[in-house]
């Protein structure tokens, strides 16, 4: 049977210092699956896409992409995939702060 996940997390964590601001996700995306990531300010939304994006570490747990481990094959993951965070892409628009 293909394996069709294109985006699984497991046991995802992130602490700043004492703060735990990501605490222990579970996620499985399969191809064709529309997903939204939804919460409050301050939820950990941005910082789980910057984990799954390899801009920061998780403190615990795994994130693979299209079958690969984030951990390892980072560079082949970034050929596959694109992220422009919403603070930045007024900036790459306009060219202003």
């Amino acid at each position: 049977m293909e394996n069709n996940t294109i985006l699984k997390f497991d046991g995802l964590s992130k602490k700043f210092g004492n703060k735990t601001v990501v605490d222990h996700i579970s996620l499985e995306i399969k191809e064709g699956e529309i997903f939204g990531l939804l919460g409050p300010n301050g939820a950990g939304k941005s910082t789980t896409l910057n984990m799954v994006c390899s801009l920061l570490k998780p403190t615990s747990g795994n994130i693979e992409i299209f079958g690969m481990k984030t951990s390892n094959d980072m560079e082949k993951i970034k050929k596959k995939i694109g992220y422009i965070p919403q603070e930045l892409a007024i900036y790459y628009l306009t060219g202003k702060k």
